[in-house]
């Protein structure tokens, strides 16, 4: 409960979820949306506790990719939630860096296509459609961030909703679900 990405897990109402995955080894806990976490670094340790020798490069570049999402997201949706207009020095400057970061998440695309043989020989060609859908839904977020709020919401709904089914359908297809 400690370690959950929002402290609202942290309750009383969810204290006999946790103690059941706590006991059961084989669950397995998986996030759908496609936001940033509060705690930037719960990617990086998914990525710490795989058997294949990530390069260090593509880590640090994971770590620059999440801070600069986190940050954005944290700009940009203080705007959004006060109901405030962009500035549009804002926008530009989003603008800017939203290029950079997509060229990012090519460069980590691509790099991670690399060790596909080592996810496969290693056992762990899930833990390899988790990373390669996590840049996938960093670039939708990045996409998508700077629209305004009603439709943002919309588009968000949307992508949890086929992340969801991706779970549900490609990434665990005969497993018991509780969502």
């Amino acid at each position: 409960m400690d370690k959950s990405t929002f402290s609202l897990w942290k309750s009383k109402e969810t204290q006999s979820f946790f103690e059941l995955v706590k006991q059961n080894y084989d669950m397995k806990l998986i996030g759908f949306d496609f936001q940033p976490s509060v705690k930037h670094s719960l990617f990086i340790e998914f990525l710490d506790r795989i058997n294949v020798d990530i390069p260090s490069e593509f880590l640090r570049s994971i770590k620059k990719g999440e801070e600069a999402a986190s940050f954005w997201y944290e700009c940009i949706g203080s705007y959004k939630a006060s109901g405030k207009k962009l500035p549009k020095e804002i926008i530009r400057e989003f603008a800017e860096n939203q290029k950079e970061l997509d060229e990012l998440i090519t460069y980590l695309q691509n790099m991670i296509k690399e060790l596909q043989g080592d996810f496969v020989q290693s056992e762990m060609k899930k833990e390899y459609a988790v990373i390669q859908k996590d840049l996938e839904n960093k670039r939708s977020f990045l996409k998508h961030l700077a629209t305004r709020r009603r439709p943002y919401s919309q588009i968000r709904d949307q992508i949890i909703v086929d992340n969801l089914e991706w779970i549900c359908n490609e990434l665990y297809p005969n497993e018991k679900i509780i969502i």
